[in-house]
């Protein structure tokens, strides 16, 4: 599983435009693409910094819908100003999702950004992120977290997805004290720790991690 994640930013004032043609265009578009897992459209208002994850089955999945995205990156450009400064492309290697009977979508995201993960280590990452998610659940209000990795540069980003922005913030001193805890194991740098609100959330079809049960339905957040 592969995931590519967009680094864009925009006029804090349209947000809630650009919030509109996630629901409207980019919903839609993602999940007719074959391969199309899971997509997470993400803001930070205070700064208008857009973050966009989208996971695929492989590669190659992926590479087969880089044109018709380049498109619809350019829709949005046009509609509500976007501005795109990177694209990466990350291996997918933890996943976490909790099998959610009421339709609850996560609305807060805390994203985490490392730096120099040996690449040695990077299949420990997967059994890290297993117990970080046991001591996660405790606090309430996860609906899923991810880990991806670069193993050419050891970098690698985690996000954990919450309920509301209460649920988030409770869990923040146990969050704090498992980064110390990873940098101190793994030797590796915590670039940048950041939340971002999740204006738009599809899940297609699933294979879920160890302890959840079911599939989890394609849906979107308003």
């Amino acid at each position: 599983m592969v995931s590519k994640l967009v680094h864009a930013g925009i006029d804090a004032r349209r947000i809630d435009d650009a919030a509109r043609v996630v629901t409207d265009e980019l919903i839609p578009a993602f999940v007719a693409h074959p391969g199309a897992l899971r997509g997470y459209w993400m803001v930070e208002r205070s700064s208008g910094h857009v973050l966009v994850m989208t996971d695929w089955s492989d590669e190659d999945a992926l590479l087969s819908e880089q044109a018709t995205d380049g498109m619809e990156r350019a829709t949005i450009a046009e509609h509500v100003g976007l501005r795109i400064y990177a694209v990466q492309h990350l291996e997918v290697v933890a996943t976490h999702e909790v099998d959610s009977t009421d339709g609850a979508e996560p609305h807060w995201v805390r994203v985490t950004w490392v730096e120099g993960v040996p690449e040695v280590m990077v299949d420990d990452l997967a059994g890290l992120h297993d117990d970080k998610v046991s001591h996660q659940l405790r606090s309430g209000g996860l609906r899923a977290s991810y880990w991806l990795a670069d193993r050419a540069t050891g970098d690698g980003v985690a996000f954990s997805m919450w309920d509301s922005a209460e649920d988030l913030a409770a869990s923040e001193a146990d969050s704090h004290r498992r980064r110390r805890r990873f940098r101190r194991d793994m030797g590796c740098r915590i670039a940048m720790v950041a939340t971002y609100e999740a204006v738009g959330v599809v899940l297609a079809p699933v294979l879920l991690s160890a302890g959840t049960a079911g599939d989890v339905p394609a849906r979107r957040a308003s």
